[in-house]
């Protein structure tokens, strides 16, 4: 489903899907009782599009949760309301590396964690998702939010998060695209997210992401 018909159609004759909507309304109608909505919109999208679901509808909701808090408020209550069994699509904690590691330690084949840290220096082309030039906030919301969650399936909530995300001057009509944030866990572990979505040199990787040019990300966790 698109909200623009002929992109949903042309994408159908060439996946050889039989069937695609222009609306959200067209979709619900034709969805069997059992069908599960996966709904991959721009954040702000979401208050507008869950009312429109039926009730008890099993439903996957693209990160983020709103764009604000207040938005995120109302998306719970819709939620609540409608009796949806809804989940947002937090799916790093799910990845196959991190299934692995989490295997060992709950086999106890692992020691103590006491350090994790992320580091991503990548290319992001921004301008490929034109919704996100009116984001009042984008790094963090769009991606690291991902890295925050891994770390909380490890450690749980922290005691408090120091984090500055700020602008880059090729990107200067985006919000922020370069965060640090040091996550407090107490006196014995050390905690922290680095990202840069503007690394737009150095060495050559062929990935999609870094579009050709260099990319670099690297999760680690260390146990006593």
């Amino acid at each position: 489903m698109d909200q623009d018909g002929n992109k949903a159609s042309a994408l159908a004759a060439e996946r050889r899907i039989p069937h695609s909507f222009g609306s959200v309304a067209e979709a619900v109608r034709f969805a069997p009782r059992d069908a599960i909505f996966d709904v991959a919109v721009p954040a702000s999208q979401l208050v507008h599009i869950l009312p429109q679901l039926p009730d008890n509808a099993a439903v996957l909701i693209q990160k983020p949760m709103g764009e604000t808090l207040q938005e995120a408020r109302v998306i719970r209550d819709l939620c609540r309301s409608k009796s949806f069994i809804a989940a947002v699509n937090f799916s790093l904690r799910y990845s196959p590396n991190n299934l692995a590691v989490a295997a060992l330690a709950t086999g106890g084949l692992l020691g103590e964690i006491h350090d994790i840290e992320v580091q991503t220096s990548t290319y992001t082309p921004w301008h490929l998702w034109t919704f996100l030039a009116t984001a009042p906030r984008l790094e963090i919301l769009y991606h690291s939010i991902h890295y925050f969650d891994l770390v909380r399936s490890w450690l749980g909530n922290p005691q408090s998060i120091y984090a500055r995300t700020v602008k880059n001057p090729h990107t200067v009509n985006l919000a922020a695209t370069k965060t640090i944030a040091i996550l407090d866990y107490g006196n014995s572990k050390r905690v922290f997210v680095a990202t840069n979505h503007n690394h737009n040199f150095g060495r050559s990787i062929n990935t999609a992401l870094s579009n050709g040019r260099g990319s670099t990300a690297r999760h680690a966790l260390l146990w006593a």
